[in-house]
């Protein structure tokens, strides 16, 4: 007789336990070691929207197993989708380190809210699932189903062998420098924008390496007086630059995946209008920038 396995549960909900223990695993191992892996890959696409349909049907009745197990990989992915949304809308910004911990701590507080719904269930009503796993025997099935099981069998080893080619090797074409600005406060919000002569103002510069080597970056930052020209033959007003002075310039260098932060501070002695601009060049290239951004600042 060939040896079997059987899994069951009722009065304790053993998958919240193993999605929130898988989650809780996954994201370490990710963040720990600052890469993918294909052991990871079900966090992305499967726990999160498990734990939710499981918060949204906790009983046996609404949803069959195979639709709960299909409907998991859809939510997940539209969930993977909202997270990266208001990701974007933050100052955490849409990077590996934030959208795992996003979608950790969305999976394990939707399991915990799931588990309390679930126990709170009568133990008859609640999602049961007993099954055994058996060796299977090929002389057994149809000559249909030997068909199923190979393609199905041909399909996962081809998908899992394209995802670990994927998260395994960098595309060149993923190597680049973050480079942003970010309000005294951290967020993209509270820039200093308005400010008297010589009041000191204040803003977030930061650099995250992203190249696969170590970089040396130079960070030039200038001071430049604007004013707007009308343009009669386009029809709108045109900014020209009229002066320009060097306020200030960083040299660093950076390992891959090292972030630098600096809270810089500045002040303008003349009133106008003015463009405080940073330009970021790589490697000890300082014919073209690599980077740049800029602030207008109006100085009264």
């Amino acid at each position: 007789m060939a040896a079997a396995l059987h899994v069951q549960f009722r009065e304790k909900p053993w998958d919240l336990i193993v999605c929130a223990g898988y989650t809780a695993v996954a994201a370490g191992v990710l963040l720990i070691t600052g890469t993918g892996t294909p052991l990871a890959a079900l966090l992305v696409v499967f726990a999160p929207g498990y734990a939710l349909l499981a918060a949204l049907f906790p009983g046996k009745a609404g949803l069959s197993w195979i639709e709960r197990i299909t409907f998991s990989f859809a939510l997940s992915i539209g969930t993977v989708a909202v997270v990266g949304l208001g990701l974007d809308y933050t100052s955490f910004g849409i990077r590996f380190s934030s959208v795992i911990i996003s979608l950790s701590i969305l999976a394990l507080s939707v399991s915990a809210f799931a588990y309390w719904r679930r126990i709170r269930l009568p133990s008859n009503d609640r999602l049961a699932l007993d099954f055994e796993v058996r060796r299977p025997v090929w002389k057994e099935y149809q000559p249909t189903e030997k068909k199923i099981v190979v393609g199905l069998v041909a399909a996962i080893i081809i998908t899992g062998a394209a995802l670990a080619i994927i998260v395994v090797s960098r595309s060149p074409g993923s190597r680049f420098s973050e480079f942003y600005l970010l309000g005294p406060n951290g967020r993209e919000t509270g820039y200093p924008t308005n400010l008297r002569i010589s009041q000191a103002g204040s803003l977030i510069l930061g650099i995250a390496n992203h190249e696969g080597s170590t970089i040396r970056y130079l960070l030039q930052i200038d001071l430049v007086g604007v004013e707007f020209n009308y343009n009669t033959s386009m029809g709108h007003n045109e900014t020209v630059e009229v002066n320009r002075t060097a306020m200030s310039a960083f040299n660093l260098s950076l390992s891959d995946g090292e972030v630098w932060n600096h809270l810089y501070t500045f002040s303008i002695n003349y009133s106008g209008l003015w463009k405080v601009q940073f330009r970021l060049f790589q490697g000890g290239d300082l014919t073209v920038a690599y980077r740049q951004l800029h602030i207008y600042v109006t100085v009264s």
